[in-house]
């Protein structure tokens, strides 16, 4: 619970900064999505006996575990394009890509190995 109070907090602190441009914007929804993508497929998967690949999350991890995480990662992400705000299309399209690359791994172990 102090993990998603520390990363509320951080969401919620404003940084004063040059503004998203409409493609920064598209980029940080997709983002977004992405992380949304990956947390339910990986939801899915634990709940047909999957294990969590990601070694940070342990084996079996809480759903809490998880949405704190991803919370964690688009803080963190948002964080460091407000620092960098010439990069953050760059940022924010690695994550996107990140996210998506999860979210079909976890669709094809589903598919494969699920039960």
């Amino acid at each position: 619970m102090k993990a998603a109070l520390l990363i509320m907090t951080m969401l919620l602190t404003g940084c004063a900064t040059v503004p998203h441009t409409a493609q920064q914007r598209k980029w940080l929804k997709l983002a977004v999505s992405a992380q949304i993508a990956d947390t339910v497929s990986t939801a899915i998967a634990l709940n047909q006996g999957l294990e969590e690949g990601n070694p940070a999350f342990g084996n079996d991890p809480g759903m809490e575990t998880i949405i704190v995480g991803k919370a964690a990662v688009l803080g963190v992400v948002y964080v460091v394009g407000c620092f960098l705000p010439d990069s953050r299309t760059t940022i924010y399209k690695w994550t996107t890509g990140l996210g998506y690359t999860a979210a079909t791994w976890n669709g094809h172990q589903i598919i494969v190995e699920g039960s």
